[in-house]
């Protein structure tokens, strides 16, 4: 299986240019595995247009009561084709913390 991910290197657009492409966006959990879409123009109303997801996580887990996991984003860029919206090397440093915790 190859890198479905490595299309977007590189592509790191602000949430206004997301909107105005159609970009989907979900927010995702590292443990509990839950997905949920993303209103990115109520995001805008709290961030603004220029706040961008990519390589941006948080944590506690907001997807799931309980959960200890890290929230990460991920776009449907490819239409239907869900990446995770960060590059190679944020994603290795992050599956290098999560194994490390657990």
């Amino acid at each position: 299986m190859g890198n479905r991910g490595r299309r977007d290197i590189g592509w790191a657009p602000a949430l206004g240019k997301m909107l105005e492409l159609g970009v989907k966006a979900f927010a995702c959990c590292s443990r509990c595995g839950r997905q949920q879409p993303i209103d990115i123009a109520a995001l805008i109303e709290k961030v603004g247009p220029d706040f961008c997801l990519h390589n941006r996580r948080q944590k506690p887990c907001k997807l799931k009561d309980g959960c200890r996991g890290y929230n990460y984003f991920s776009t449907d860029r490819w239409g239907g084709i869900i990446s995770p919206f960060r590059d190679e090397a944020t994603g290795a440093r992050w599956l290098s913390e999560i194994s490390r915790n657990r």
